[in-house]
Protein backbone atom coordinates (compact mmCIF):
# COMPACT_ATOMS: atom_id res chain seq x y z
CA UNK A 1 0.00 0.00 0.00
CA UNK A 2 1.24 3.43 -1.04
CA UNK A 3 1.33 6.30 1.12
CA UNK A 4 -0.99 8.36 -1.33
CA UNK A 5 -3.53 5.79 -0.55
CA UNK A 6 -2.89 6.10 3.27
CA UNK A 7 -3.00 9.93 2.98
CA UNK A 8 -6.70 9.68 1.06
CA UNK A 9 -7.89 7.24 3.99
CA UNK A 10 -6.75 9.77 6.73
CA UNK A 11 -8.26 12.78 4.56
CA UNK A 12 -12.13 10.79 4.59
CA UNK A 13 -11.37 10.50 8.44
CA UNK A 14 -10.93 14.26 9.15
CA UNK A 15 -13.79 14.90 6.81
CA UNK A 16 -15.72 13.15 9.52
CA UNK A 17 -14.38 15.32 12.11
CA UNK A 18 -15.37 18.11 9.97
CA UNK A 19 -19.21 16.63 9.45
CA UNK A 20 -19.31 16.67 14.10
CA UNK A 21 -17.98 19.68 13.86
CA UNK A 22 -22.08 21.60 13.82
CA UNK A 23 -22.93 18.92 16.48
CA UNK A 24 -20.24 19.61 18.69
CA UNK A 25 -20.57 23.65 18.70
CA UNK A 26 -24.60 23.50 19.22
CA UNK A 27 -23.50 20.91 22.50
CA UNK A 28 -20.94 23.69 23.74
CA UNK A 29 -23.38 26.40 23.24
CA UNK A 30 -25.75 24.59 25.30
CA UNK A 31 -23.33 23.28 27.75
CA UNK A 32 -22.38 27.06 28.59
CA UNK A 33 -25.48 28.56 28.70
CA UNK A 34 -26.60 25.58 31.12
CA UNK A 35 -23.71 26.17 33.20
CA UNK A 36 -23.24 29.86 33.11
CA UNK A 37 -24.94 30.12 37.05
CA UNK A 38 -22.39 28.02 37.75
CA UNK A 39 -19.83 29.82 36.35
CA UNK A 40 -20.93 33.37 38.01
CA UNK A 41 -21.01 31.81 41.46
CA UNK A 42 -17.55 30.69 40.56
CA UNK A 43 -16.38 33.58 39.75
CA UNK A 44 -18.06 35.55 42.77
CA UNK A 45 -16.54 33.04 45.20
CA UNK A 46 -13.02 33.86 44.04
CA UNK A 47 -12.12 32.05 40.92
CA UNK A 48 -9.94 33.00 38.24
CA UNK A 49 -10.57 33.11 34.53
CA UNK A 50 -8.03 30.81 33.64
CA UNK A 51 -9.86 28.01 36.16
CA UNK A 52 -12.76 28.96 34.05
CA UNK A 53 -11.16 28.55 30.80
CA UNK A 54 -9.84 25.01 31.93
CA UNK A 55 -12.59 23.76 33.88
CA UNK A 56 -15.15 23.17 30.08
CA UNK A 57 -12.38 22.11 27.52
CA UNK A 58 -11.65 19.53 29.87
CA UNK A 59 -15.13 18.09 30.14
CA UNK A 60 -15.59 18.40 25.85
CA UNK A 61 -11.93 16.69 25.62
CA UNK A 62 -12.97 13.54 28.08
CA UNK A 63 -15.97 13.20 25.80
CA UNK A 64 -13.71 13.12 22.95
CA UNK A 65 -11.51 10.54 24.37
CA UNK A 66 -13.98 8.39 25.81
CA UNK A 67 -16.01 8.50 21.84
CA UNK A 68 -12.76 7.24 20.42
CA UNK A 69 -11.67 4.81 22.71
CA UNK A 70 -15.27 3.64 22.58
CA UNK A 71 -15.33 3.69 18.67
CA UNK A 72 -11.94 2.33 17.33
CA UNK A 73 -11.49 -1.29 17.94
CA UNK A 74 -15.46 -1.58 16.12
CA UNK A 75 -14.27 0.73 13.54
CA UNK A 76 -10.87 -0.96 12.95
CA UNK A 77 -12.49 -4.73 12.67
CA UNK A 78 -15.49 -3.68 10.61
CA UNK A 79 -13.14 -1.49 8.63
CA UNK A 80 -10.85 -4.40 8.40
CA UNK A 81 -13.37 -7.04 7.10
CA UNK A 82 -15.42 -4.72 4.85
CA UNK A 83 -11.46 -3.79 2.77
CA UNK A 84 -10.94 -7.71 2.58
CA UNK A 85 -13.50 -8.36 0.30
CA UNK A 86 -11.86 -5.91 -2.50
CA UNK A 87 -9.25 -6.97 -4.46
CA UNK A 88 -6.97 -3.91 -3.97
CA UNK A 89 -7.87 -3.46 -0.68
CA UNK A 90 -5.84 -1.25 1.69
CA UNK A 91 -4.97 -2.23 5.25
CA UNK A 92 -6.23 0.12 8.23
CA UNK A 93 -3.38 1.06 10.29
CA UNK A 94 -4.12 2.28 13.95
CA UNK A 95 -2.35 5.55 13.42
CA UNK A 96 -5.14 6.32 11.18
CA UNK A 97 -7.71 6.57 13.76
CA UNK A 98 -4.81 8.35 16.22
CA UNK A 99 -4.72 11.06 13.64
CA UNK A 100 -8.11 11.45 13.28
CA UNK A 101 -8.61 11.14 16.92
CA UNK A 102 -5.98 14.19 17.36
CA UNK A 103 -7.54 16.40 14.97
CA UNK A 104 -10.98 15.93 16.44
CA UNK A 105 -9.44 16.95 19.30
CA UNK A 106 -7.75 19.89 17.84
CA UNK A 107 -10.97 21.21 16.15
CA UNK A 108 -13.37 20.30 19.42
CA UNK A 109 -10.67 22.87 21.73
CA UNK A 110 -11.11 25.47 18.32
CA UNK A 111 -14.78 24.99 18.54
CA UNK A 112 -15.15 25.31 21.96
CA UNK A 113 -12.62 28.36 22.67
CA UNK A 114 -15.08 30.71 21.78
CA UNK A 115 -17.63 29.64 23.90
CA UNK A 116 -15.73 29.39 26.92
CA UNK A 117 -14.00 32.65 26.43
CA UNK A 118 -17.12 34.36 26.25
CA UNK A 119 -18.63 32.69 29.30
CA UNK A 120 -15.61 33.13 31.35
CA UNK A 121 -15.32 37.02 30.56
CA UNK A 122 -19.02 37.77 31.18
CA UNK A 123 -20.01 39.82 34.20
CA UNK A 124 -21.21 37.32 37.01
CA UNK A 125 -23.54 40.34 38.43
CA UNK A 126 -25.56 39.79 35.15
CA UNK A 127 -25.90 36.01 35.11
CA UNK A 128 -26.57 35.89 38.72
CA UNK A 129 -29.38 38.78 38.22
CA UNK A 130 -31.01 36.63 35.44
CA UNK A 131 -31.36 33.60 36.99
Amino acid sequence: MNLVTEFKFMVRHVRGGFISLPSMLSLASFVCKRRMKEIGVRKVVGATQHEILVMLPVFFLKLSVAGFIIAMPPGLWIGHQWLSGFAYGIQIKPWMFFATAGSVLVLTSGAIGGFVVRASKTNPATILKRE
